[in-house]
């Protein structure tokens, strides 16, 4: 069947998000996150003594951690935002929407190092735009979507993804069928008319197959996950690649 749209993964896909300073490969985002909230903590407090770093930490990641499993064991969508102002409440700081909204920036302000593009992005996603090729992106982000864009107007790609479907704003995550259902609903194509392009076997392969898409698995340097028994329709290396890959599956 012939290949009218393409989705892509965003983060280790389409942008690297990593933190060479981590420090901690099960929780990678974990210092820049803490950083962000320290200082949205010294702002809120307005000049007023501050709790803590080690006690802001206890209490983020509790919050963090309670959140990210009561979600994870249903494949359900959420933001980040959600436990940090039940953690900055706990410390304190219970902040109204228009408080937060005026003070969120310093938290993803922090995550800026985190972001840098994959080799040959935006000219791999312009000529498969050149074709006629429409695009998306699926990620799971517990991150806002706001945050994402800002990096993909940077980065000079925003305009070719017109539908962008964010986890956190979605009841489901990947692997569950229902987000990528509802990215091709928005972008108008038949699952069997799609390709979806991902980092994860797990999550991104095997997510796409059951909901009836072709997939391409891309590698990264940032984590080896294994196959197991997922098998992509395609693999490649790099994101140049693809235009041809996606020729051998038409």
């Amino acid at each position: 069947m012939t290949i009218r749209a393409v989705l892509f993964d965003l983060g280790g896909t389409l942008l690297h998000y990593w933190d060479p300073h981590h420090g901690d490969p099960q929780r990678p985002f974990r210092r820049l996150t803490l950083l962000g909230f320290r200082e949205v903590v010294i702002r809120a407090a307005d000049g007023s003594p501050v709790p803590s770093f080690e006690t802001m930490t206890e209490i983020l990641d509790q919050h963090i951690g309670a959140s990210f499993r009561a979600l994870a064991g249903e494949l359900r969508g959420g933001s980040v935002e959600t436990p940090a102002r039940a953690a900055l409440a706990e410390l304190g700081y219970p902040l109204d929407d228009r408080q937060w909204a005026a003070l969120r920036p310093a938290y993803y302000a922090a995550l800026e190092p985190l972001v840098s593009p994959r080799k040959g992005v935006r000219e791999t996603l312009e000529a498969l735009h050149s074709s006629g090729t429409k695009m998306g992106i699926i990620s799971n982000t517990w991150w806002a979507a706001d945050f994402h864009d800002s990096h993909l107007a940077h980065y000079e790609i925003l305009d070719l993804l017109p539908v962008r479907i964010y986890s956190c704003e979605q009841e489901h995550v990947k692997p569950h069928p229902a987000i990528f259902e509802n990215a091709l609903q928005q972008i108008g194509v038949e699952a069997g008319q799609a390709v979806y392009v991902g980092d994860r076997p797990d999550i991104d392969v095997r997510g796409a197959q059951g909901a009836g898409m072709r997939a391409v698995l891309i590698h990264t340097p940032y984590q080896d996950a294994p196959l197991d028994e997922v098998v992509p329709d395609a693999v490649i290396d790099e994101l140049p690649e693809l235009p041809a890959a996606l020729e051998k599956l038409a």
